[in-house]
């Protein structure tokens, strides 16, 4: 998730907590392994601070020492500052960081410059007191368990409000005296900023410089998500690259489609493994929740652009597959990999909700309605009210009872040190706006936007700019605003054609035959795409396990040891498809083609880019000439062509 709103106190409260943070200076950290470079200890920290709730934590630690960093011994060109050391936080709420300790290591670890890297599990995560909520962890779409939110809270008891931002600063202050270092540097990303800059506030004399990847605001989440509705149409456009020939304003279409949900959904069927049709319809919540699932995936954010054109002409098969794409990866994470417990008991103690604190729960809705109301519409455009009331966290909190103080009105300022803001170009979850306000917090900092990159840049980042300026930043030189070598966007997906009379004729290709053969082809690609999101195809006798898919609008297909089995897949209305391909590199295979008479033959494809075949009762043979791997054109009505490429489906690695 993008980001938790935090308890952050008012400055004059701040001694008193901080001098309740015990001194544990006295914890001792071992090698992990025999060989490993990597210290492992732990640090005690009560359960409760205001001793209301008895008990400890026991807060897992990783520590790599600087001097066994591949640089030590090295000095920087601005020189070594001194032995410290260097936070690493990861997101959630929930993700234990430790399991990213390697990962921190190779980002920075050879120019730490002098720092130890250090990285700990938050409290309720990982090793440090795993906290569990079996009616969370089982739930993968939140409208389907009203409750689980509720039976969560009763679960934990007393214990709910204690896993607060405000009690995870707390928490690493605790490590820092442990580890024995007066200043630290600290890395966050997603919600592991909120803890950075929630700690630099309680504890700035103790903050050297501060990473932000991704930010989440000091006072976000926004559970309506305003801003990423504001941010949606320029992360449309944005996805484009300039290259969706086919509309004028890839983000208009959004907003147009959207305003088209808000009279009633989008109906229409996706075809499962087996080739049969299941009705499926998609809302305005649903279509933003696609959007956000495109955070991690490249592959969504090049195919959204095309999908919704489609579906503003009033096909939406492309969006509702790439809807149903998207969520057959949201299985229940491992509790050891991600706390939906602490998820939960973070968010749900600390968002400031659309109703009073202490409202009961069958007035939460009423009262929800009535804020969104008063905001207008124009605040929540272009997915409108509705799909602000019915979002994630709205779902997840409204029959959760607080247990812990509210929020402070106002926040403390965060401390004049150097810092450096990184922000995917394209992240829906914790926008660049949201980026924008921070970083105009911060006097001494330096925002770096990366283009065509979603959240967390750190791990989403193609190119070399995100490492580079975490190294250039940690070795205390200039970072620059741009990036000298981008990430390169990946080529937009094209829309599927609604008839055959929009399919361009393949080139080369005798006249009589030409727009067949390009159906044919644009079918075989989109059966190839559909592979590479489901898994990584390998042609070696020893694999044994099938991939399977339904075609867009009809069949179905089955990749094995054998090659890629084809049957009566639809793509282009009026032309099915069956075979065999054997080899998807040098396209090897022939196919059976049928609809109309004019359209039914045979076509053989032998390698070599050479193609043989009948259709309609005509013979033909002729070499297919691509240029740079491109696939042959479609034509829209009379609208301008495009180009078709088909990108890598990366799977995420960070929430």
């Amino acid at each position: 998730m993008g980001g938790v709103k935090g308890i952050v106190r008012v400055a004059a409260a701040l001694l008193v907590i901080a001098a309740a943070v015990p001194a544990t200076a006295d914890a001792r950290f071992k090698r992990c392994g025999h060989d490993s470079v990597v210290r492992c200890g732990k640090v005690a920290v009560p359960l409760d601070r205001t001793s209301r709730v008895p008990g400890n934590v026991d807060i897992y630690v990783e520590q790599v020492e600087a001097r066994d960093l591949p640089s030590a011994g090295k000095a920087s060109a601005a020189g070594a500052p001194g032995h410290g050391a260097i936070f690493a936080l990861a997101g959630g709420p929930g993700q234990p960081a430790t399991q990213f300790t390697s990962d921190f290591v190779f980002a920075f670890g050879d120019e730490a410059n002098g720092r130890d890297v250090i990285t700990f599990d938050q409290r309720g995560t990982g090793k440090s007191g795993l906290l569990r909520c079996q009616e969370i962890e089982r739930v993968v779409l939140l409208s389907r368990y009203p409750d689980a939110g509720q039976k969560c809270a009763e679960r934990l008891g007393d214990r709910r409000g204690l896993y607060t931002t405000s009690d995870s600063a707390d928490d690493m202050e605790a490590v820092r005296q442990a580890i024995g270092v007066d200043k630290i540097a600290i890395y966050g990303a997603s919600y592991g900023t909120k803890v950075a800059t929630a700690y630099a506030a309680r504890y700035p004399d103790h903050v050297e410089r501060l990473i932000l990847d991704s930010v989440v605001t000091p006072d976000g989440p926004d559970p309506l998500y305003r801003d990423t509705f504001t941010a949606s149409p320029r992360v449309m456009r944005a996805s484009c690259g300039g290259e969706c020939p086919w509309t004028d304003d890839a983000g208009q279409d959004l907003a147009a489609f959207a305003a088209q949900l808000g009279v009633g959904p989008a109906r229409g069927f996706v075809v499962d493994r087996n080739g049969r049709p299941r009705p499926q319809s998609l809302g305005s919540t649903r279509l933003l929740f696609l959007l956000l699932g495109g955070d991690f995936a490249p592959r969504i954010r090049a195919a959204l652009p095309a999908a919704l054109y489609n579906a503003r002409r009033g096909d939406p098969a492309q969006l509702l597959r790439l809807a149903s794409l998207s969520e057959s990866g949201a299985e229940p994470a491992n509790p050891k990999d991600f706390s939906a417990a602490i998820f939960t008991a973070t968010i749900c103690e600390e968002v400031a909700f659309p109703w009073q604190r202490d409202a009961p729960f069958d007035d939460r809705e009423r009262q929800a309605a009535e804020t969104v109301a008063a905001l207008g519409e124009s605040a929540f455009s272009p997915f409108g009210p509705g799909a602000a009331l019915q979002t994630d966290l709205i779902q997840l909190c409204r029959r959760w009872m607080q247990a812990s103080p509210a929020s402070a009105s106002a926040t403390p300022p965060l401390p004049d040190v150097p810092t450096l803001i990184l922000e995917g170009e394209l992240d829906l979850r914790t926008p660049l706006e949201g980026a924008q306000r921070v970083a105009a917090q911060l006097p001494q900092s330096t925002l770096l936007t990366i283009p065509g990159t979603g959240h967390s840049t750190l791990g989403s980042d193609s190119s070399s700019c995100t490492l580079d300026a975490v190294t250039r930043f940690l070795e205390r030189r200039a970072v620059a605003t741009t990036c000298s070598d981008p990430p390169r966007i990946l080529s937009p997906d094209r829309p599927a054609p609604l008839a055959l009379t929009e399919v361009g004729p393949m080139k080369r290709a005798p006249r009589s035959v030409a727009r067949t053969l390009n159906a044919v082809d644009l079918t075989l690609d989109d059966v190839e795409d559909q592979l590479g999101t489901q898994a990584v195809l390998s042609f070696d006798e020893e694999e044994s396990t099938a991939v399977r898919g339904g075609g867009l609008r009809a069949g179905r297909f089955r990749a094995g040891t054998r090659g890629v089995s084809i049957d009566r897949v639809v793509y282009v209305p009026g032309v099915r498809v069956s075979g065999r391909l054997f080899n998807r590199a040098g396209r090897i295979g022939t196919f059976r083609v049928s609809g109309s008479p004019a359209v039914s033959g045979v076509v053989e494809y032998r390698g070599g880019g050479i193609l043989t075949g009948r259709i309609g009762g005509r013979r033909f043979r002729f070499k297919l000439r691509r240029v740079d791997n491109t696939p042959p054109e479609i034509e829209l009505g009379a609208k301008q062509r495009k180009p078709a490429v088909s990108p890598d489906w990366p799977r995420p690695k960070v929430r």
